[in-house]
């Protein structure tokens, strides 16, 4: 299997120039300050759709999508800007309270947590409080929220749908990871599909979590 490592610019590419996953493994980002994730295995089929990232080391982004279904993506995305003190303290001592068991997440969990989620998951029915039918209306109608263990290590799981602009509804999964343990710093995997095909490529993106190794255990 071939190792790639976006911070060196190491890369298998396919005749047409696009990254292909083969069941080979992906490195996670070279600076351990820009995410917690080390490894982890990108489903047979699936390509790189694109990478962003700030010349200074601060965010970096990777959307990946099966050749398929382009419109399937996942995202890791490690943030630039961090999380606020009262969110990270909450986010963080979640986590520790998880030891090996799966905590369920309640309305005012979430609400504790809104700079934890970021502006588009954060832009939910407990946050936002506008008639649904409205201009302003929550974007994310939260199904569930859960605190388990990911390869041994605590992280948040929220599953929702997601309504963009023309009401075309998706359905994602969003995996909050606390990269130092100060739960400032944030990395996430970002799951979204169409309503109809989410089940199918949910099973693919489970050998993603499945796979992960993180940089410091």
């Amino acid at each position: 299997m071939d190792v790639i490592n976006f911070a060196e610019s190491m890369v298998y590419q396919s005749g047409d120039d696009q990254l292909i996953g083969d069941g080979m493994i992906f490195s996670g980002y070279k600076n351990r300050h820009i995410g917690a994730i080390h490894t982890f295995q990108l489903p047979h089929g699936w390509k790189v759709a694109s990478t962003s990232f700030s010349h200074g080391g601060e965010w970096m982004l990777t959307t990946f999508s099966p050749l398929a279904n382009p419109k399937i993506e996942l995202r890791i995305f490690c943030r630039g800007d961090k999380v606020s003190i009262n969110d990270a303290n909450f986010f963080s001592d979640l986590l520790k309270q998880a030891k090996e068991q799966v905590i369920v997440l309640k309305p005012e969990h979430i609400m504790e947590m809104k700079n934890v989620l970021g502006p588009t998951v954060g832009d939910n029915q407990y946050i936002n409080l506008n008639p649904p039918n409205s201009r302003y209306a929550a974007r994310c109608n939260l199904l569930q929220g859960r605190i388990l263990h990911v390869q041994k290590r605590p992280v948040m799981m929220i599953e929702g749908l997601f309504t963009a602009s023309g009401d075309e509804v998706t359905k994602f999964l969003n995996v909050y990871i606390n990269v130092n343990r100060s739960g400032q710093d944030v990395q996430e995997v970002f799951f979204q599909a169409p309503l109809l095909a989410y089940q199918q490529y949910y099973r693919q993106v489970r050998i993603v979590l499945e796979s992960i190794k993180w940089f410091d255990t």
